[in-house]
């Protein structure tokens, strides 16, 4: 399910609508003044992030890893709990363990974070929230 946000942060932002676009790499990202700034979000419920890490791992998931890298800042966020994660999915050839493991390795290897939001109200404030951050830090910090 798509994340719907509430108005930005009105002591930075004037505006705060959300465009619908596809994007080359990730879900969510933010735009300051009609530029696209670097940054992306990959959003992933629990039954995706097990497709990511099994299936799908080197086919689609690590490539888009890789490309996610050359952000300046770039996340995936799980909208499951670390404990969740570990706990397997019974869908999932792949065990918990080597799932949330995953998530730590590729952290280290492509600089992305992996944020374990708990659910997807917590997902989706998270990312609303990462978003207007950079906007403030690596945007609007520039004018």
């Amino acid at each position: 399910m798509v994340y719907n946000f509430a108005a930005p942060n009105a002591e930075h932002f004037d505006d705060g609508g959300v465009v619908d676009v596809a994007l080359p790499e990730g879900d969510y990202t933010a735009l300051v003044n009609g530029e696209s700034l670097s940054i992306c979000i990959e959003r992933k419920s629990l039954a995706d992030y097990f497709m990511s890490v099994g299936r799908e791992r080197e086919a689609v998931f690590v490539p888009r890893l890789a490309r996610m890298s050359t952000y300046t800042y770039a996340a995936v966020i799980i909208e499951a709990s670390p404990q969740y994660v570990r706990a397997g999915y019974e869908r999932s050839k792949v065990s918990g363990l080597a799932a949330w493991a995953s998530a730590l390795h590729w952290g280290v290897q492509y600089g992305i974070h992996f944020h374990f939001a708990g659910n997807w109200a917590m997902g989706r404030l998270m990312c609303q929230r990462l978003l207007e951050e950079f906007a403030v830090h690596h945007a609007l910090n520039r004018e």
